[in-house]
């Protein structure tokens, strides 16, 4: 299979509160310090930062069969890297973190809760293992694909590691 690998951050500053006292409705602003509270209710509880729910860097971001015709957008700003395996892992990889929806609690918590899903479980440490002459930081070449024969490289980063200096 070969995926699209994200080389950057993509930011976005929307915010939107869900804070019960707005009677539904969600208040949307824009937030570049990604610090500042509801502009009504001057509440960060209840907000939803929209950049929590966008791909980062080394994101797998979708897959294709082996020789698929990548357009020109996907080559100039994404890396590409082959690897053997089924589908089935290939859709894990690009799966999303699911935060259960719990029924003894209420609308707005669960609204909240699935809101804080992550977009991707998985993460390509792509910078330890891709050499440069695969043209993935120069956008003004179309990336080459890159072979991956070690999948340790592919983390998932639902699993918090506790070493022993963290204690």
């Amino acid at each position: 299979m070969e995926f699209l690998v994200r080389l950057e951050d993509k930011v976005n500053t929307q915010t939107w509160c869900y804070n019960p006292i707005h009677n539904g409705d969600k208040v949307v602003f824009y937030d570049d310090t990604f610090k500042a509270k509801c502009l009504l209710c001057n509440e960060d509880k209840f907000l939803y930062r929209k950049n929590d729910a966008i791909t980062k860097k080394g994101h797998l971001i979708t897959y294709k069969s082996d020789g698929w015709s990548w357009g020109s957008n996907e080559l100039k700003h994404y890396g590409i890297v082959r690897i053997a395996c089924t589908d089935e892992e290939a859709a894990a990889w690009c799966a999303g973190i699911i935060i259960p929806i719990d029924p003894a609690k209420t609308n707005n918590e669960n609204k909240i809760a699935k809101l804080e899903d992550r977009p991707r479980k998985f993460v390509f440490d792509y910078e330890a293992v891709v050499p440069k002459d695969r043209d993935w930081e120069d956008k003004e070449k179309d990336s080459k694909i890159f072979e991956l024969t070690d999948t340790t490289y592919i983390k998932d980063k639902s699993i918090t590691v506790i070493t022993e200096k963290d204690i």
